[in-house]
């Protein structure tokens, strides 16, 4: 079975304090940059869903940049390092801040990024398998079909939780929300900057002719 490809080296985290003049001359302000050893954007392969392959080259331009939603969940993880997002979560939220945008990115912060220093915390395989949290298969189901988001970020090593191998289907988020022609992000950092909603996203992966994944930079902007 052909997953997305995953790299394993680490870049420091840049900050650029600046301004951008968007819509309407409105002006917002890079208050961080998400970059990550992995951040990537990934694509399912024809091995995995029998469909055409998409890759990173065709990419539309509009997928890349879009409102973000942070659902914060670092209580639940660091009780429960399994800790898996459901459905309910994604109901609460919307029931809390409206209903999720179009072309939008949901990221879930688990304050997984602060062990990015420590590969062994990180990984969190002590035990032989790995415990890091993410969606359940039912909220993976519901992020590719039932919402008009174009892709999920989070900040753990990938884009399933680490027990998803077990899951029905096995990696459940790879298998419904790529297999949709949805994207994920990996490994992300300082979502704890973000606001629930308000912010917007922007994807910068390498064009690469093929590629189904790729190391990105990834942006938030937020109105000051």
């Amino acid at each position: 079975m052909a997953l997305a490809t995953r790299r394993s080296r680490r870049s420091s985290i840049d900050i650029w304090p600046g301004f951008v003049d968007a819509l309407a001359q409105l002006l917002m302000v890079i208050i961080f940059m998400l970059l990550v050893f992995t951040a990537g954007q990934f694509f399912l392969s024809d091995a995995l869903s029998g469909r055409d392959k998409a890759d990173l080259a065709s990419v539309p331009a509009a997928h890349l940049v879009g409102p973000a939603v942070v659902i914060d969940r670092v209580a639940e993880s660091e009780a429960d390092p399994d800790y898996l997002l459901t459905v309910a979560d994604l109901e609460a939220f919307q029931a809390e801040h409206g209903p999720f945008p179009d072309g939008g990115w949901l990221l879930l912060r688990t304050g997984w990024d602060t062990r990015a220093d420590d590969a062994e915390a990180f990984l969190n395989a002590g035990s032989g398998q790995s415990r890091t949290p993410g969606p359940d298969a039912a909220c993976a189901r519901y992020l590719a079909e039932e919402t008009p988001l174009v892709g999920f970020g989070c900040e753990t090593v990938g884009i399933d939780a680490g027990a998803a191998g077990g899951f029905d289907p096995p990696f459940p988020v790879h298998w419904f929300l790529l297999g949709a022609g949805k994207y994920g992000l990996t490994q992300l950092a300082n979502l704890a900057r973000l606001p629930a909603t308000g912010a917007m996203v922007v994807v910068a992966p390498m064009k690469l002719v093929g590629g189904t994944g790729s190391p990105a930079r990834v942006l938030a902007l937020v109105p000051r």
